[in-house]
């Protein structure tokens, strides 16, 4: 054998050495995603606010402060479904509410059509550890009941 076959690495090593690289990164499937109900809303800070817009649409708006059990706080995502079946996901951007808040205040917001509002969640991801993240789902139709029939 000559020298240079010996020193290139066998294949075996560069699939352990990928393989152990990969679990440094924080994966979706570890994600535990919770229900969340008005009363544990309120709980975790959580406000969510619906409001007629100028075009016959709802501007919804969920609001929450980086501090306590969402200090971890990542991403959200909304997601609109109809029979079973997800028909829209998107992640939401958040931004601060006002110019005077207080920098761990969070605001998401999205313009949506009234009739879709039951069919819609919107989950924020908050990561306490390096590998794991809480989902907490929030379900349009038990924040907004009166609202969306209006």
């Amino acid at each position: 054998m000559t020298l240079a076959a010996r020193r290139r690495p066998s294949l075996a090593f560069l699939a352990l050495l990928a393989v152990l690289c990969g679990l440094q990164a924080p994966c979706f499937a570890l994600n535990l995603i919770y229900d969340v109900t008005k009363e544990r809303a309120k709980e975790l800070g959580i406000s969510v606010v619906s409001r007629p817009s100028a075009n016959n649409d709802a501007r919804v708006q969920v609001e929450f402060k980086t501090v306590g059990p969402m200090k971890g706080f990542e991403y959200a995502h909304l997601e609109l479904t109809q029979g079973g079946k997800r028909l829209v996901t998107a992640p939401l951007m958040p931004r601060k509410p006002t110019q005077d808040s207080p920098p761990e205040s969070v605001q998401l917001d999205f313009y949506i059509d009234p009739a879709a509002l039951p069919n819609t969640t919107v989950t924020v991801y908050v990561y306490g550890e390096r590998l794991t993240g809480i989902g907490y789902r929030l379900k349009m139709k038990d924040f907004l009941a009166r609202s969306a029939s209006r």
